[in-house]
């Protein structure tokens, strides 16, 4: 148990303060559940144990790799979203493939993020077919949010290894006048 280790009430600060920032909507869960159920235990065990595993990967990352463990950890690369956003539109010009009705597809799919983007922050979902512009889209929607909520960086989490390889060569790509360590993958 969680309270025999003895941080339990460092862990449930700690699990407070990543509730409140992530602003997640538990508001189907009744007060109850939330606060006094194993749900919430759950919760806690696997945000610590995401911390341990994450720690130890720095760890060994530090161990083996000094010069990209030092690129992670230097932080002197900061978003600075005016100048993402010219990139990434001067990349999207250059992007024109396919039919007219794709490319007004893809269009109007990035003008839809671009207004989602002003929105409050909060959790947003996009979906569309392979090929509709999602990738691009999506960065500039987290781009403009970022611009807008003044926030120091963009996590792009997308599934299985095939894609994020494809997916961080596409951002070198576009953000290679920013600098070698400006994506990291």
């Amino acid at each position: 148990r969680i309270e025999e280790l003895g941080f339990d009430e460092d862990l449930n600060e700690l699990f407070d303060r990543f509730h409140n920032d992530i602003k997640i909507d538990l508001s189907s869960l009744t007060d109850d559940i939330w606060k006094t159920s194993m749900f919430r235990q759950s919760m806690k065990i696997r945000m610590l144990f995401s911390c341990l595993i994450d720690a130890d990967r720095f760890d060994t990352e530090c161990h083996f790799n000094k010069e990209k463990f030092l690129i992670r950890t230097r932080n002197t690369q900061i978003l600075n979203p005016l100048k993402a956003i010219e990139c990434l539109e001067r990349h999207y010009l250059t992007k024109n493939g396919g039919s007219k009705l794709i490319n007004d597809i893809r269009n109007k799919l990035l003008d839809d993020c671009k207004l989602k983007s002003q929105y409050d922050q909060g959790i947003f979902n996009l979906t569309g077919v392979t090929g509709s512009g999602k990738t691009l889209s999506s960065l500039m929607f987290a781009l403009k949010h970022a611009l807008k909520y003044n926030l120091d960086r963009v996590i792009y989490v997308v599934p299985y290894t095939s894609i994020i390889d494809q997916i961080s060569k596409e951002f070198f790509e576009i953000f290679k006048s920013m600098g070698n360590d400006y994506v990291l993958e």
